[in-house]
């Protein structure tokens, strides 16, 4: 028997109450809810609902295990960026006073050098937030270029984007094949690419007038603008819009790829940089100078 919060059964009384499947499975504003309502309105025009929720699954599937991939490839950077700052913070409070403190007793005057290597120890905290918002900054720029919409009210993420066209196609596609009407399969197809509901039930209109529909993109715009012009046979734009939709969706797993390949390895050169610096820096080349003043003191 069924708990009282079985969300199964909850689904099921919904719908045995009257309100209709799409508004009980994808219910809000969401860009995910919004792809899912297409699906299902699909299904249930075409009387295939498992094929389009299917093909949407699969799709929030891919997106979820490419998040967990990056984040799993990002521990090992981050941690040794972690490790880098920490041992910057180390040599300075450490390394550096040793130093100090051994030309004071020697000649009691300082080098220019050291000057330099002294005023980065008075300030070392600051030194340390400065270099710590610097290595983040690979993290920043990927955060902008891949979160939130831009001008053109596309995501930034052209993942997203491309997981959006591909769920947008699949609908067209089978809307096509059972013979529904050009005004419903472009209101889904816009439905599906991101669209209110309102968006979506004019977006026809701007097809008609051979105007671009934004959230299409370009090639779904120039299918649905040649079959409205009579350019392309139904049977024609379904073939293309498949192809679309398997296009898109491997385009959005190679995105995925490349980034979770790119930004772990700039990640991790740059806390190599910051550790070969601390090394070179503040490690060998003051170690270098002064044994070499203490050698030759003629050279200081």
């Amino acid at each position: 028997m069924p708990h009282d919060d079985d969300p199964v059964r909850e689904v099921v009384e919904a719908v045995e109450s009257g309100k209709p499947l799409v508004d009980v499975l994808a219910d809000g504003e969401s860009e995910h809810a919004r792809m899912l309502r297409a699906a299902i309105e699909c299904g249930e025009a075409t009387g295939d609902l498992a094929g389009p929720v299917q093909w949407w699954t699969e799709l929030m599937v891919q997106r979820v295990n490419a998040g967990r991939r990056l984040w799993l490839a990002l521990w090992y950077p981050a941690l040794f960026m972690v490790l880098g700052w920490l041992v910057m913070g180390l040599v300075l409070r450490r390394n550096v006073p040793l130093i100090l403190d051994f030309y004071e007793q020697m000649w009691r005057t300082q080098p220019a050098w050291l000057k330099v290597l002294n005023m980065v120890h008075r300030h070392h905290v600051s030194t340390l937030m400065i270099v710590g918002l610097a290595m983040l900054v690979p993290a920043a720029v990927y955060a902008y270029r891949t979160t939130g919409i831009g001008g053109d009210r596309l995501p930034r993420n052209g993942a997203r984007r491309c997981r959006r066209w591909s769920m947008a196609a699949e609908v067209s596609a089978r809307m096509l094949q059972n013979r529904q009407p050009l005004k419903e399969v472009v209101r889904l197809a816009t439905l599906a690419s991101g669209a209110t509901v309102e968006e979506a039930a004019v977006a026809f209109e701007a097809i008609r007038q051979q105007r671009a529909v934004p959230l299409l993109g370009p090639n779904l715009n120039m299918v649905f603008r040649a079959l409205h012009g009579g350019v392309v046979a139904g049977d024609r734009a379904v073939e293309l819009l498949q192809e679309m939709a398997v296009q898109f969706r491997d385009q959005a797993a190679a995105i995925d790829h490349r980034r979770g390949r790119r930004l772990p390895m700039v990640m991790a050169g740059i806390a190599g940089m910051t550790i070969l610096f601390t090394y070179v820096g503040l490690v060998y080349f003051p170690w270098v100078n002064m044994l070499r003043d203490v050698v030759d003191p003629a050279t200081y």
